[in-house]
């Protein structure tokens, strides 16, 4: 049980990290190009949309560590 959570949140964790760096690739593309202005020197880490990935992430940790606990007793 705590597998298959652990194992859903460290995957969810991955997808928005993916569609995060894709809208910054994208983003960067429209402000080269003109389309959009801004800055260019935007990074995942100053974004506030990195937050729910890290908590997934860390998650997905405790919820691995539950499930090896979980066998050990067995």
């Amino acid at each position: 049980m705590y597998f298959k959570f652990s194992f859903l949140s460290f995957i969810t964790g991955l997808i928005m990290i993916f569609v995060i760096q894709l809208a910054t690739f994208y983003r960067n593309l429209q402000i080269k190009t003109g389309k959009m202005d801004g800055d260019t020197s935007y990074t995942l880490l100053s974004s506030s949309l990195i937050v729910i990935p890290i908590i997934l992430f860390s998650l997905s940790l405790i919820l691995f560590q539950l499930h090896i606990k979980e066998k050990q007793k067995i």
